[in-house]
């Protein structure tokens, strides 16, 4: 729900009231003055007098808490909230306002209203506090991520935003606080390429680029060349110099740290900054076997991406912290192991540079001008009956199509040792099948 869980209330009102006319549970009258006329709207299975009963001891004894949420946004439903709300404690009844109920913005856009129970009063109490007053920067939840980020980075602050693409393109104001000022960029870089032009639409900031070699970097010597402070109205000054780690145009690849510390040497001797957009810096320390500071030693500002999402995302952040990057290395394990049981199929179909798979992220070369990559990446999303009678236990696998000759895909969390091995075998068996069908 992001941002848009706003006017958070809490209340130790127990939930009491049943409607005997609807069969339906609602809050008392004290709580219920912040839900309009909406309980006839509730459709639920009639309870028997015993379940009444032992609801409502069970919920005397308990002594739950409700907590109020406003502005849910659509396609919210109520599994998805349980989901969420169940990392705190042990959650009850869920209730949301009908569709027909919900209010409409100006942009047409419907919000609904709703609360939450929890069965321990002390947890809905701690789950308000953490979602009150994002505004004005009292999200505890939020406050302690950035803390925690700031003392692993090594660096003075932190601030948690929406997107990777804001946190780079806010960077980039501070870097470049007059319009008309410039950064130099990889020529692959995602700030340049995928990110809409925010840096010159938004910040003013012009991008002077550099071509990436296959390995990210970038020749340091064609950038001592392109660093501008000439005190002339004709020409920008020269503010920041951006690189990225790992490069995700360049295939995921590390980028050396001799590399990042040579171009923050030479751009601090020249009074000029140096951002990383290190969206996947946590799998560039983890390929590297080093502390994320010795990285971000070489850099001045960083954005590092949890998710394209904020407000109680900031929880699931600290999760994967806790959970996710002890395990990062098993991703790279898998993507390597991936990649040589699809070459071990001996084709001449797909090529993939085994040499080039340092992180997560695997690209697939097409060979064959008549077998684009766009139908390799089709068949893989399928699942057919003859597929099904050869490999027994079948999955469907996402790709990215990146041109006619160039494939991508990503290994991740929830990608299991299982999971590698039956993907192993539809590619196999795929690139066979295309093979055949070309004889």
């Amino acid at each position: 729900m992001e941002s848009e869980i706003v006017d958070t209330r809490f209340s130790n009102q127990n939930m009491t009231n049943v409607d005997s006319e609807n069969d339906t549970e609602t809050p008392n009258d004290d709580t219920n003055e912040n839900i309009t006329d909406v309980d006839s709207e509730i459709e639920t299975e009639t309870p028997s007098d015993d379940t009444k009963k032992r609801d409502k001891k069970k919920r005397k004894n308990e002594d739950p808490g409700i907590v109020y949420l406003s502005r849910i946004p659509p396609l919210m439903n109520v599994k998805i909230i349980r989901n969420m709300f169940s990392v705190y404690g042990d959650v009850g009844k869920i209730f949301l306002q009908p569709d027909d109920k919900a209010a409409n913005t100006k942009k047409g856009r419907m919000f609904t209203e709703g609360w939450v129970e929890f069965e321990d009063k002390k947890v809905a109490k701690s789950v308000a506090t953490k979602l009150n007053s994002k505004q004005i920067g009292e999200d505890e939840t939020i406050n302690e991520l950035q803390r925690r980020m700031a003392a692993m980075f090594g660096k003075e602050k932190a601030l948690f935003v929406p997107t990777g693409t804001m946190g780079n393109l806010l960077s980039m104001c501070v870097h470049c606080p007059s319009r008309g000022e410039e950064a130099i960029l990889g020529s692959r870089s995602h700030i340049f390429v995928h990110e809409q032009g925010g840096i010159a639409f938004i910040a003013g900031v012009l991008a002077s680029l550099i071509e990436n070699k296959p390995d990210g970097t970038f020749d340091i010597e064609i950038m001592k060349q392109r660093i501008r402070q000439i005190d002339d109205p004709h020409f920008p000054y020269t503010r920041v110099v951006c690189l990225e780690n790992t490069h995700n145009f360049c295939g995921g690849k590390v980028v050396p740290l001799s590399f990042m510390e040579e171009v923050y040497n030479i751009a601090k001797s020249a009074n000029v900054n140096v951002h990383l957009d290190g969206a996947r810096v946590l799998n560039a320390a983890t390929a590297l076997n080093v502390p994320v500071k010795d990285i971000l030693k070489h850099t001045d500002t960083v954005n590092m991406c949890f998710s394209k999402a904020g407000g109680i995302l900031a929880a699931a952040a600290m999760y994967a912290l806790d959970n996710v990057l002890p395990r990062l290395h098993l991703d790279h394990e898998h993507a390597k192991e991936l990649s040589k049981g699809i070459m071990a199929s001996h084709n001449d179909l797909v090529n993939i540079d085994l040499s080039g798979v340092h992180t997560n992220i695997v690209f697939i070369t097409m060979l064959k001008d008549n077998v684009p990559s766009q139908i390799l990446h089709d068949r893989l999303l399928q699942i057919t009956e003859e597929e099904k009678r050869e490999l027994g236990d079948v999955v469907i696998v996402k790709t990215v199509v990146y041109s006619d000759k160039l494939l991508r895909f990503v290994l991740h969390n929830d990608v299991s040792s299982d999971d590698v091995e039956l993907t192993k075998k539809k590619f196999q068996f795929i690139l066979q099948e295309i093979a055949e069908k070309m004889k």
